[in-house]
């Protein structure tokens, strides 16, 4: 049976859900190496400016390439290299090393960087090694060096090179968090383009607009000067599209009188356009939506929070569209015989896109079947369907009967099962790794908040603070191990080190012995008590703590954080750096109990950590018409639940357009060729017991 949910009470949790149920919701809506030595020029004059022979252009190299994955391909251009003369073979082994930089490992790129400056050590070439040099430095996170590097290299650079070591200044300013400074570099670059350089000046403008889109609207807003330059333009314009990015009608009135203000801003060239093709394409929300969730048994709770954090964003985007949309509902009470079920029904039906469902069995039964059907469409019988009720008139919306039972419909027929159309799945878990075909190709997503994102993520972030020895404390059991091997693995490949881990017991108070292990202090005691021994007296004792530590990543509930905190403190250990995941804060400012977590870093997402909804706001719109005891015990996986509704129609387009993002409620969304949404949370800092956002706070020091 099925229950129908329409208009003013669509946004209502609905009391009674049996599986397998569909809840049929007609709803309107509108649509490195280290900066290594330089080469020591040879005391011949030399010409700087050697012109490439026309056979050995970008475009003819990348020809010779094309089609090879990056590993063959840096091995047929180091063979052909040997054959070509000296600037040619230069050049086909300067684009090996690039392939190096993003396709292996730093120490195989540093060794390659190494040999190449053997080969050619005179200076004609030093200031291109170079320029490969600091591009490895910003690959492993090093964004500091690379900028303390440039101004030397400039002093022997051709006008060429010094655009490229302009570019990679640029690009060194944004990644160590200094995106404001990055884009005034680039409209300085701007102006060294050709006019006939529109390939350059594109990218230019693409890498500018996505720094200024990872700002928050009020570190934007706060940068914009009066002046009406240049720069104010493209601040102006990026505070538009972060107010409105949700709101197409409202986004394009904005962009319309900001053109008017700034009718020969570079921004015309690609960007408003990109902007516009961008908001139609999202716009498009699919027409019919199967959402399957367990709304019963053991995960009930955080099923029924993704719902309604769904149906709250739809509430949100009926406000600004009006196409018709229809939302299944299925309730899989965990069971992954019935999800697979029911996953064959929301198949045979009209649905033009699938959700969930959200168990890790669930999620790898149906994924399998999902990946057949893509892999060859099989042959088998129709299953009877859960139909949803006939479509109602707005008249017959705007008085729902909260109650009303339908009867359920005649199964379709076989031909009508068989014949359906591969839908698109998005799964709210980890796929397995056997699965043999996932991804975007095969119209397989996966959208989770899996912890092991936020280890990367620290572990990037305290990389790129500068902070290359690591003391890891993580819980004694599978889930702790997942983040210590995600953590270990992110900051071990730039050059990171592990120098020691403490991996706690649950559920006990006392932390002292496993961190005076970790820390050597058990040492320093034992040497302390064979020195009284042998001077058969006592002398004073001060513990030595263990100097190679520059970081500690925890991953700890709040009260664990608390006791480790202390602990940490008691021994000396308060001064490093504590890097953790959302795991130690409740999601609920606690000022009095969160004193004892002050100056630990974690990572969380934008709906947790900005806890002022605006007028109109979705989260606003959750508060008013939910009760606030689901709301509050939940409120990630209603985040996840929005951010699901807002994937939808955006997910062709970030398939189409790699690198580009969605700021969402669970932080900043792109997909990967693997066709899994990857999402970089925001970073705080705790100051008197409450999260600081670093955009108020800074950078740790």
């Amino acid at each position: 049976m099925f229950s129908r949910l329409t208009g003013s009470n669509l946004y209502r949790p609905p009391v009674h859900l049996r599986h397998p149920v569909t809840l049929s919701l007609l709803i309107l809506c509108i649509g490195i190496l280290p900066a290594c030595q330089q080469a020591t020029p040879k005391a011949e004059v030399e010409d700087r400016i050697t012109p490439a022979p026309a056979t050995t252009g970008p475009d003819t190299i990348d020809q010779l390439i094309e089609g090879l994955p990056p590993l063959i391909a840096i091995k047929r251009l180091l063979e052909i290299a040997p054959k070509k003369p000296a600037d040619q073979g230069f050049r086909l082994r300067q684009k090996a090393v690039q392939l190096s930089i993003d396709h292996e490992a730093p120490a195989t790129t540093g060794k390659r960087i190494a040999t190449l400056q053997r080969q050619y050590p005179t200076g004609t070439y030093q200031v291109r090694i170079e320029i490969l040099k600091q591009k490895l430095l910003l690959a492993q996170g090093r964004p500091d060096d690379v900028r303390a590097n440039i101004d030397s290299i400039r002093l022997l650079a051709t006008t060429e090179e010094e655009i490229q070591l302009m570019e990679l200044k640029a690009d060194a300013l944004t990644q160590g968090g200094l995106a404001i400074k990055g884009a005034q570099l680039r409209i300085e670059l701007d102006k060294l383009y050709a006019d006939h350089e529109t390939a350059r000046q594109q990218q230019n403008d693409q890498r500018l607009w996505r720094s200024l889109m990872r700002l928050t609207p009020d570190t934007i807003s706060g940068h914009i000067s009066e002046i009406a330059d240049t720069f104010s333009g493209w601040l102006e314009l990026a505070y538009l599209n972060r107010q409105s990015q949700h709101n197409p009608v409202l986004l394009n009135r904005s962009i319309d009188q900001w053109s008017q203000r700034h009718p020969d801003h570079p921004a015309h060239r690609y960007i408003i356009e990109t902007i516009r093709q961008r908001q139609i394409a999202v716009s498009n929300h699919p027409q019919h939506i199967a959402l399957l969730l367990p709304l019963s048994g053991k995960l009930q709770n955080i099923g029924q929070a993704i719902r309604d954090g769904f149906l709250a964003n739809y509430l949100e985007v009926r406000q600004q569209f009006a196409i018709n949309t229809v939302i299944d509902i299925y309730d899989t009470g965990g069971n992954p015989e019935l999800a697979t079920l029911l996953f064959q029904q929301a198949s045979a039906s009209d649905a033009d896109f699938i959700v969930g469902p959200l168990d890790k069995a669930a999620v790898a039964a149906v994924a399998m079947i999902a990946a057949d059907r893509m892999q060859e469409q099989s042959d088998q019988p129709g299953l009877p369907a859960v139909e949803p009720a006939e479509s109602l008139t707005p008249e017959e919306a705007s008085k729902p009967d909260p109650s009303a039972i339908e009867s359920i419909a005649p199964p379709r027929s076989q031909q009508d099962a068989t014949e359906t159309a591969l839908t698109p799945l998005l799964v709210l878990n980890q796929l397995p790794q056997h699965i043999p075909e996932s991804g975007a190709d095969h119209k397989i997503y996966q959208f989770t908040l899996a912890p092991e994102s936020e280890a990367i993520q620290a572990a990037s972030q305290a990389y790129l603070d500068g902070r290359r020895h690591a003391m890891v404390i993580v819980p004694a059991n599978a889930w702790g191990n997942r983040l210590y091997e995600a953590f270990a693995a992110a900051y071990q490949k730039p050059g990171g080190t592990i120098v020691t881990e403490y991996r706690y017991p649950r559920e006990t108070p006392d932390h002292s012995r496993g961190i005076q292990q970790a820390l050597n202090l058990n040492k320093s005691s034992i040497r302390h008590q064979r020195l009284q021994q042998l001077l058969s007296q006592d002398i004073k004792f001060a513990p030595s703590l263990r100097r190679d530590i520059e970081l500690i990543f925890m991953a700890a509930s709040p009260q664990e954080a608390r006791q480790i905190k202390s602990q940490l403190k008691f021994y000396y250990a308060d001064h490093i750096p504590i890097y953790a995941t959302s795991h130690i804060y409740t999601a609920r400012p606690d000022a009095v109990r969160d004193k004892d977590l002050d100056g630990i870093h974690f990572t969380d997402m934008p709906w947790i950590l900005n806890d002022k909804p605006a007028p109109g706001s979705l989260r606003k719109i959750l508060r008013d018409n939910w009760p606030a005891d689901m709301t509050e015990q939940y409120p990630r996986f209603y985040a996840l639940g929005a951010d699901t509704f807002r994937l939808l129609p955006q997910i062709e387009w970030l398939t189409r357009h790699t690198g580009e993002q969605i700021n969402g409620e669970t932080g900043r969304l792109s997909l990967s060729d693997a066709g899994i949404v990857e999402r970089e949370s925001h970073w705080a800092v705790f100051r008197d017991g409450i999260p600081i956002t670093w955009d108020e706070a800074g950078k740790p020091e």
